[in-house]
């Protein structure tokens, strides 16, 4: 019974095999055809290939018009998240409450931490800042001036004071010389101590929200502090921001008010270390930070093109490359540049994290430069330049079509997500790689077939003379002169023009067991006798044609560096027995350690601190903020909503009585700062002026009184400081909402993060059930963010290997090879998300878009090695060493440019490019590993029968001998195919 189940399974098996080995002929044999079709156009018009790609990069460009940087707190939250929600209720009720602009000052005693600044010289240095920074300073704005009087939030509609908190508010700002004479530190304690000290609404001052470090004798006085914090508050106009998201005046009061700090920290400080603090200094220094690290792109491109003018250096000046590197990065230039065009044109907006784009496109791009390169010295030189072009485009366009395709699709899946930054470097990403994709077989391409012109004619004696350096001093010779020559003898000038007689493409014919797809050039327009296939012609540049150094010989299809290394050197150490035993012994090792790092690797994301510099002073504000002022504390304010039909908030005020209570329960919620409830401080009101007998229970006895009372409390000095925590229906005769502020305890990591979201969410809905109790911060944005990164991460990760896994396995046109495929991409990702706890990285927001990608680039290896496998003929360990030798060497060549394209991150100083740089360059690491050493010997193995198998017998045995080069794979070896991968 169990025999039949494994025959009818083997036989699905089979017949699914056959399905997929049709379609991936009919595809395979389509991509040839239609390459080999564009090469022979591309060499027959090479400058209209070029300008026209020109034309359409400049055509994209004009995009820009529409670029727009996108700088919302929603950037890393989803679009359908809670916060999202409750944040368009605010807004439309709160005019403004969504952009309180709050810049803050802090003072430390200089060099000397924790000693007492409530002296003479403390508060006079506090004073000259004051002066410098906020009542002297101006801005220019639309041909006027604004002092800070013009653009200060006021107390309220009837008090157009300058809403504000500082020490100084206890010696009047020195309005009457307060500072100026005083003449002992203990007039600075009293004034501090003074019971009539308070703030501009007339509450008793606390003093924890101005003094950090608050020393207290016997009786309660302040004997000495150790910071100070001052705050002001901007007014922000939405009649000036128009269809922005920002106030240019304010925005230019920030700048000038953080501008003016660090002048007089410089310049003018005596006694005190001065900070300042606030979203636009934030902001300021990550965009610098960006800005500097986005200049290593430049040195990127220059090692980029230099690596490649040394790869594509040939001993000989007729074979000379190294010139076409600087076209190839230009390919890459002009296809990011048009992606990018187009993109922003469709409406999608830039974000911080797009920066790391060009890094990823350059590494990416220049990949397949060096396909198509080696693709074209595979071609028979002596064919002309129009067969040579379209032979190498034949082979190389289908394997960069192959990994430029599969690189889309993970890059394109992250477009279909909530989260609005991934779908922007999705949008950018996967738009840039097919661009570059397409200018590397148009641009590029066109500029090879201009270069294979200039060998032609070297070769031919053409030039500035006949025996010139890039020439041929053969030229000078005649026909029987060649014929004597190391050369075979030259084609005739038709076929070196013309390509040879026949240059209609014919697929090759198809074996017994495969599916045609090895091409090989000669076949369409040199076939080549039994005796030439058997012992192909060893093809070298003529004796005359000069060479700057080394043999006198140069073969154009000489084995590169890369080649032999993953093609002779490697099989050598890991395809003999105790070679795969050491390499299965380093691979589970490795995966030991990735899966114990899952296991540690924890979630956080802190953007205030991790997306500044290094030596950032905005850090060592933050830093003193967290010390002494609750700076990693999140302000929660707790919304009711309006009341049902038949209800009143009068009939509701239980629930607003309840509501500071039930928060400050909250384990995660802290007792200081105080709640801060308009409610009971209205009753306190109240209770203190109006007749106990018109009270019931100490509130309002009806709901007439319970409005009027509310309306004159808030015209009170007191009360004032409500006006925007409470909205009227239009006739004044209810509230439609109001609002009430708490803070939570010092912040731990994006899990407490998400756990205090949801415990003040729920209990501001228990408090106030019928008031719809409602819990909003704007940290809330990043903390729903939090909640859903691991859904998101596995949806993304698993859409993203699915779509590659059906690619692959249209590709390969088997089960069993797709899978083994997907193995090593997921081992990759296992990999990569174990190495960042060892890396001291945490998963979050910018690590998740790097764990989505990696599906993308991980496959690139370890699918063009699988393809090569199977379509090598004999035992499976010849096969592996057959993929290694024809394609290994590409690979490698493959991952050094990416590699070098992001080493320069290295000195990186923002969190997201260090963040890249680091997991990148592991990801690449990963995917050699297991694309060219561990999928190899799995293959050896358990790899699937051959696509050209005769003998299915033969293929099943891979134990029969340990062929390596050198032994009894000689025939591997030495093999001239080529593969078109």
């Amino acid at each position: 019974m169990v025999r039949t189940k494994c025959s009818w399974l083997m036989r699905a098996i089979n017949l699914i095999n056959g399905v997929l080995q049709w379609v991936a002929t009919t595809i395979d044999d389509g991509l040839t055809r239609s390459f080999h079709f564009l090469g022979g156009a591309i060499a027959d018009r090479p400058w209209l290939t070029i300008i026209a790609s020109t034309l359409c990069a400049a055509g994209c460009l004009v995009g820009f018009i529409a670029f727009e940087e996108d700088t919302s707190d929603t950037l890393f939250t989803p679009k359908n998240a809670q916060s999202i929600k409750d944040a368009r209720y605010i807004s439309s009720l709160y005019s403004g409450s969504l952009r309180n602009i709050e810049v803050q000052f802090f003072a430390a005693r200089l060099n000397n931490e924790g000693q007492n600044i409530l002296t003479v010289e403390g508060i006079k240095e506090m004073q000259r800042l004051w002066d410098k920074v906020v009542v002297d300073s101006r801005v220019s704005w639309k041909g006027k001036e604004y002092s800070y009087t013009d653009v200060c939030t006021p107390i309220s509609n009837i008090n157009d004071d300058c809403r504000v908190r500082s020490v100084l508010q206890a010696f009047n700002f020195n309005r009457n010389k307060e500072v100026d004479n005083l003449g002992s530190d203990q007039e600075v304690l009293d004034a501090i101590n003074d019971p009539n000290f308070t703030d501009v609404f007339q509450r008793p001052m606390r003093m924890e929200a101005i003094l950090g470090g608050i020393t207290r004798g016997d009786n309660g006085r302040i004997t000495a502090a150790e910071a100070f914090a001052s705050n002001i508050n901007l007014e922000y106009s939405l009649e000036r921001a128009g269809d922005d998201r920002s106030d240019p005046l304010i925005d230019k009061w920030e700048e000038e008010v953080v501008d003016l700090t660090l002048e007089f920290e410089d310049k003018d400080a005596e006694f005190l270390q001065v900070y300042v603090s606030n979203s636009a200094a934030a902001s300021s220094e990550s965009t610098d930070a960006i800005n500097r690290d986005v200049r290593l792109l430049i040195i990127g491109y220059i090692l980029i093109i230099v690596w490649c003018a040394v790869s594509l250096n040939r001993n000989s000046w007729v074979y000379q490359k190294s010139h076409l590197a600087f076209w190839a990065v230009i390919a890459i230039v002009l296809g990011a540049g048009a992606a990018f065009g187009l993109v922003s044109a469709c409406g999608v907006k830039f974000n911080l994290t797009i920066q790391v784009s060009p890094f990823l496109l350059l590494g990416l791009g220049i990949d397949d430069t060096f396909v198509l390169i080696g693709t074209y010295f595979q071609q028979d030189r002596r064919m002309g330049v129009r067969a040579r072009i379209a032979g190498c485009l034949a082979a190389g366009g289908t394997s960069i079509t192959i990994t430029s395709l599969t690189d889309f699709i993970a890059f394109i899946v992250g477009y279909w997500t909530d989260l609005t930054a991934l779908q922007s470097f999705s949008a950018f990403v996967a738009t840039g790689i097919l661009f570059v994709y397409i200018f590397q077989i148009t641009f590029f391409m066109g500029f090879l077939a201009l270069d294979a012109r200039r060998e032609e004619r070297a070769l031919r004696g053409y030039g500035k003379g006949k025996c010139n350096p890039m020439g041929c001093a053969c030229c000078c010779t005649n026909t029987a002169d060649l014929e004597n020559s190391p050369m075979p003898p030259p084609l005739s000038i038709t076929e070196m023009t013309e390509g040879g007689a026949d240059d209609a493409y014919t697929p090759p014919p198809k074996q017994e067991g495969g599916r045609g797809a090895v091409w090989d050039p000669s076949h369409d327009v040199h076939p080549v006798s039994e005796d030439q296939e058997s012992s192909p012609p060893e093809y070298r540049t003529p004796l005359c044609v000069p060479v700057p150094w080394g043999p006198k010989h140069f073969d154009p299809q000489a084995p590169t560096a890369t080649t032999l290394m993953a093609g002779v050197w490697l099989p050598r150490l890991i395809l003999p027995w105790y070679g795969k035993v050491i390499v299965f012994l380093i691979e589970a090792a490795g995966l030991a350690c990735a899966i114990y790092g899952c296991t540690k690797v924890y979630q956080d994301f802190r953007p205030r601190e991790w997306f500044l510099p290094e030596g950032s002073w905005l850090l060592e504000a933050f830093q003193l903020e967290d010390t002494y002022f609750g700076g990693g504390q999140t302000q929660i304010d707790i919304y009711t909503k309006e009341p049902p039909a038949g209800s009143s908030y009068f009939d509701l005020q239980d629930e607003l009585a309840a509501i500071p209570g039930t928060l400050v329960a909250s384990e995660y919620m802290a007792e200081v700062p105080p709640f801060i409830s308009w409610y009971r401080l209205f009753l306190e009101y109240v209770q203190k002026v109006k007749p106990a007998a018109d009270l019931v229970n100490g509130r309002p006895g009806s709901q007439n009184d319970f409005m009027a009372w509310l309306i004159e409390w808030l015209s009170t000095p007191q009360g004032a400081a409500f006006e925007g925590n409470v909205v009227f229906n239009p006739d004044r005769t209810d509230l439609l909402s109001s609002k009430m502020t708490g803070y939570s305890k010092e912040y731990v990591d994006a899990s407490w993060a998400v756990k205090l979201t949801e415990d003040v969410r729920m209990l501001a809905e228990k408090a106030a059930p019928n008031l719809n109790g409602m819990a909003f911060s704007r940290s809330f944005y990043n903390y729903d963010g939090f909640d859903m990164v691991t859904s998101l991460t596995l949806r993304n990760v698993i859409t993203a290997a699915v779509a590659v896994f059906i690619v692959m396995l249209i590709l390969l046109a088997n089960i069993p090879a797709a899978l083994l495929v997907l193995a090593m991409i997921v081992l990759c990702d296992v990999g990569l998300f174990g190495f960042m706890w060892w890396a001291n990285l945490t998963f979050n927001i910018i690590t998740f878009i790097i764990l989505v990608i990696a599906v993308g680039i991980s496959v690139d290896y370890s699918g063009h090695v699988a393809r090569a496998f199977m379509i090598a003929q004999g035992t499976r360990q010849e096969r592996a060493h057959y993929a290694l030798k024809h394609i290994g060497g590409e690979v490698l060549n493959g991952a050094f440019t990416t590699w070098l394209a992001i080493i320069v991150l290295a000195g990186a100083k923002h969190y997201i490019f260090m963040s890249f740089f680091k997991l990148l360059f592991a990801l690449v690491v990963l995917a050699i590993w297991h694309g060219v050493v561990f999928l190899p010997v799995c293959l050896s193995l358990i790899g699937p029968a051959s696509y050209r198998s005769e003998s299915p017998a033969k293929d099943k045995d891979s134990t029969d001998s340990d062929s390596v080069p050198g032994t009894k794979n000689k025939e591997v070896e030495e093999g001239t195919e080529v593969v078109a991968v």
